[in-house]
């Protein structure tokens, strides 16, 4: 979150005279002589109807804002789908802060939500009755499978210690943080959270950013002013950041504490033998990035470079944000990231890196060159970049809302700031979620902005944080979750009409891994190819469902499924007929 001042906004206003040239320059590179209008009269409208209240959702994101500015209170928001009971169908969960006063005193009303869904478009809230009973002041979910008995279970981070919820073969759950001794510190601040295999045990680690060293005491002496108001929300420039938590699953007597062994801790620059760290992370997104078979890292930061933990296949990670391009943006400087999300494009299979971004800066879009392994930020190549700027964007995920088989991506937006007019007439506190529609490859940009008009109650003004998709209804498309600060918990159910095919996949493992969380997909079809990895965690301090959905357009078959499982074993299934959920399961894990 950035600091707000008078300076900022000069370098601001720099900062997108450079956009304005580099957009320029880009458009005068021979991209396609086909015209953009022509994209635009071809986009489908992608319809989104908000059924919360419809639904049964009832749960409010409390901030515990009384005036102070306590810098936490602009970061809750997490949102995560997951089928706890294991009936099929994606369940839904919340969490959020509480006041100031029951945060001190460990006190008050339970602050998760766990909202059961009946397959028949409700959902109720069963929180007390399945035992979650965590009542501090919350940000997010890891979900994971922690003792392969085949049932998810429940990880919450929280300013403060962090709670771990085993499930009870979907019956009910039971706090076990001591006995994983994975609760963090007691003056802790932790955001997004994943667990995945590091190692390729077969046991599912946990990874989990903590963002800065808070107290009331600095954030109280703290002087962001904002034009005509006594106090902003400070920024993270005034809190010293913090390493990370990898807690290494042994299988057996649970979780031990490795970060630094690990090589996951990163200091500042020049501030090494001071042992300073970067901290400072939002996002996270456990991913493959070479292709070398081992879950590979990267963190989001917030004013403070990213960073790339590269996995060396033996259990430990070397950090390469600067050498493969992800640590700054294509101005060369550091963003305000929040969100992340990555997709291989259609057909030429290109990895593509999302990251939320402050207002006034553009959402960050890194491209891979693969021959020589190394990022650049593209995001005006790609239509995103002078598109998103004026948003202040938290969640990021690519999906295919229309089934055409090409990743749109969609973002949830919202100032820091309640105030924030009063110094910005471009800027509100409350902004629209936005979806950029993949046009395809004969455009002149990939990606087009779509019309609020076109995207139903998605364009309703929200202070949106967590956003998280899942397919609520067994329709084929994928519905969504967006949390709003200091309101409700949102529940947008897909309502497009552009009557393509789709492939759902839901894999898993009869030994270890159980959801073979990691796994890597790729189909063939007439002439096209997609690619995706399991990796339930994503976005911003949220989590998605533990199925692939694959849009087809008008095919009707799949030619190939090509499935690389966590160890590496490869199965190919051929002929599949689109329109259904397939469920393959490996046998073993030799």
């Amino acid at each position: 979150m950035k600091k707000i001042s008078v300076i900022s906004i000069s370098l601001v206003v720099f900062a997108c005279i450079a956009c304005d040239k580099t957009q320029q320059a880009t458009q005068d590179k021979p991209v396609s002589t086909k015209p953009l209008q022509a994209a635009e009269q071809a986009m489908p409208e992608i319809r989104f109807e908000e059924i919360s209240a419809k639904a049964g959702i009832d749960f409010i994101y409390e901030d515990g804002a009384q005036g102070d500015k306590w810098a936490p209170e602009t970061m809750i928001g997490g949102v995560a789908f997951v089928d706890y009971d294991n009936d099929g169908d994606p369940d839904l969960l919340a969490v959020s802060g509480t006041s100031w006063q029951h945060y001190e005193d460990n006190s008050g009303p339970v602050t998760v939500a766990l909202f059961r869904n009946d397959g028949g478009g409700g959902f109720t809230n069963v929180s007390t009755e399945v035992g979650l009973d965590f009542n501090g002041y919350g940000f997010g979910f890891a979900i994971g499978d922690i003792d392969d008995d085949g049932w998810q279970d429940i990880y919450i981070t929280a300013l403060g210690e962090n709670r771990l919820y085993r499930n009870n073969k979907g019956i009910s759950f039971t706090d076990v943080t001591r006995e994983y001794h994975v609760a963090g510190e007691k003056q802790g601040y932790s955001t997004s959270a994943a667990f995945f295999d590091a190692d390729n045990d077969g046991d599912l680690d946990l990874y989990v950013a903590n963002y800065v060293r808070w107290n009331k005491e600095i954030d109280s002496r703290t002087n962001d002013n904002v034009i005509g108001l006594a106090k902003a929300y400070s920024g993270p420039k005034v809190f010293e950041g913090v390493q990370p938590y990898f807690f290494r699953n042994d299988g057996a007597s649970g979780f031990r504490e490795e970060a630094k062994a690990s090589g996951l801790n990163v200091n500042t620059h020049g501030a090494k033998s001071l042992g300073r760290a970067l901290g400072k992370t939002l996002g996270i997104l456990p991913i493959d990035l070479n292709s070398d078979g081992y879950i590979d890292l990267i963190a989001a930061n917030d004013m403070v470079r990213n960073i790339a933990f590269i996995n060396d296949g033996k259990g430990g990670f070397v950090e390469q944000g600067e050498e493969i391009g992800l640590a700054y943006n294509n101005f060369g400087t550091a963003t305000a990231a929040m969100g992340i999300d990555a997709a291989w494009l259609t057909d030429d299979l290109t990895l593509t890196i999302a990251m939320g971004n402050y207002a006034s800066e553009m959402t960050s879009i890194y491209r891979l060159d693969a021959q020589h392994f190394v990022f650049s930020d593209d995001a005006p190549l790609t239509g995103i970049g002078p598109k998103s700027r004026n948003a202040l964007t938290f969640g990021v995920l690519f999906i295919d809302l229309d089934l055409d088989g090409r990743m749109d991506m969609v973002q949830a937006n919202g100032h820091v700031e309640p105030d924030i007019a009063l110094e910005q007439e471009s800027q509100s506190y409350r902004q629209p979620a936005q979806i950029f529609w993949n046009c395809g490859p004969g455009c002149a940009r990939p990606f087009v902005l779509m019309p609020l008009p076109l995207i139903g109650d998605l364009a309703q003004p929200m202070v949106g944080r967590g956003l998280a998709a899942a397919d609520i209804d067994n329709d084929g498309d994928i519905d969504l979750a967006i949390s709003e600060i200091a309101g409700r918990l949102r529940l947008f159910e897909n309502k497009q009409q552009a009557a393509n095919n789709w492939l759902k996949l839901r894999l898993a493992q009869a030994d270890k891994n159980k959801f073979a969380i990691g796994a890597m997909v790729e189909i063939h079809y007439d002439d096209h190819v997609q690619k995706q990895q399991l990796m339930p965690a994503r976005s911003y301090v949220s989590q998605v469902e533990n199925i692939l959905t694959f849009g087809l357009g008008k095919s009707n078959r799949v030619d190939t499924i090509k499935i690389t499982w966590p160890d590496g074993q490869q199965q190919i299934i051929n002929d599949v007929a689109a329109n259904q959920l397939l469920k393959q399961v490996k046998q073993n894990n030799n």
